[in-house]
């Protein structure tokens, strides 16, 4: 059927949040409102055959395009006793199932790729084995198994394809990890909070490997709070993408280096962090918080980052990417925005909320003959600059 998501608003039971907290502290877990529909003109779907681009302050200008979309199943998302997705926080997705970390109930909920029936569910509250006490990230391994990292619980606990625990990886020499992702011989790529060598290479063991400066060389001395990374793999894992959360633009790495950075189609520079020591603590805080790509993702050829900008689209854009030259492709522009997001075979699953309900999206662009979503019959969103 064809994806027409209807427009969300906030209900008492679960008020919206117009951003994702840079820290992602767990007492803000806010699913944020989305929908994966067409352009932000759906009613006009038909006008217009072409695509158009619009430029925010300093930035490349964008290609728009509104391909039409076919929802091919959903989960969760109507009522309060559908406890499947409390609050998701993270996504990841293989050949059979997509992985939705619900943080807030501290658990792994499996659910089928080809139809969102539910395979499993893992965790609890807890320090012991399957137990999570702050989980925040996840990827996918090799033969079906998945990992998640835990930083309170300093692990990364490994689930088989049935979500049994089948080991555990030691984080206390790697750090603080915000985000991760698995290569093809199992081990793990991680982005922590150190202060000088941010990126880990973990053995599939849980031996430190490496450790690696960001590939900009200059953000070596801006605060960790301002050089928050987003990691994804690529489908065969021959690569990880690694996406400035708050700045300038994105990396692969290939297991063993970093290629030369590439710039989003909206770049912009850091932002300007207040950091204040006593002779106990230090505190850090964001002065102007200016999120880039909040969520990234990798499928065939291409790079999908989910964007917030500068511009009155924020967080509607999806920005695409070739994967293996790092050039601008194009962008979808979505009703309402995206929480989370992750690709495989040409799907796009993301995490979403209807009527105040968290729901997980599985969406695909309706084939239209010819090569490209590139050149859509629909019509075009209206994203002007809005600083």
């Amino acid at each position: 059927m064809t994806m027409r998501v209807p427009r969300l608003s906030a209900t008492p039971s679960a008020p919206r949040r117009s951003t994702r907290p840079v820290g992602r502290a767990k007492a803000a877990l806010i699913v944020l409102a989305v929908t994966a529909a067409g352009c932000r003109q759906g009613a006009d779907a038909g006008a217009a055959g072409g695509a158009r681009t619009w430029t925010a302050s300093g930035a490349i200008a964008r290609r728009i395009v509104a391909p039409p979309w076919d929802t091919l199943w959903t989960r969760g998302g109507t009522t309060q006793d559908d406890t499947l997705l409390l609050m998701p926080w993270a996504l990841a997705v293989d050949s059979a199932r997509v992985y939705v970390l619900d943080a807030a109930a501290y658990r792994v909920v499996a659910f089928r790729a080809g139809d969102g029936s539910l395979a499993w569910i893992a965790g609890r509250k807890g320090g012991g084995p399957g137990e999570f006490a702050s989980p925040v990230a996840l990827a996918t391994l090799p033969e079906g198994r998945i990992a998640i990292a835990d930083p309170r619980n300093s692990r990364v606990t490994i689930l088989d394809t049935a979500g049994r625990v089948t080991r555990e990886l030691s984080l206390s020499e790697a750090g603080d990890t915000r985000s991760m992702c698995a290569l093809r011989d199992g081990s793990l790529l991680l982005s922590t909070s150190n202060d000088e060598w941010p990126i880990v290479l973990m053995s599939p063991w849980g031996r430190i490997l490496r450790r690696f400066r960001l590939p900009w060389p200059d953000l070596v001395q801006a605060p960790p709070l301002a050089r928050q990374a987003r990691l994804a793999s690529l489908p065969d894992r021959s690569a990880c993408v690694l996406a400035l959360e708050l700045g300038r633009g994105f990396a692969t790495f290939d297991g063993t280096r970093f290629s030369a950075p590439h710039q989003y189609v909206e770049p912009f520079e850091l932002p300007r962090v207040d950091v204040r020591r006593t002779f106990k603590s230090r505190t850090q805080r964001v002065v102007e918080r200016r999120i880039a790509a909040y969520d990234v993702a990798v499928d065939g050829r291409e790079i999908a980052a989910a964007f917030e900008g500068r511009t009155d689209a924020a967080r509607r854009l999806i920005d695409l990417y070739d994967a293996q030259t790092g050039t601008y492709v194009r962008t979808y522009l979505l009703n309402d925005p995206v929480a989370n997001l992750a690709r495989w075979g040409g799907r796009y699953y993301i995490i979403s909320e209807r009527e105040g309900y968290p729901i997980l999206l599985a969406a695909a662009i309706r084939a239209t003959g010819g090569s490209a979503p590139a050149s859509p019959g629909g019509s075009v969103g209206d994203a002007r600059s809005g600083r």
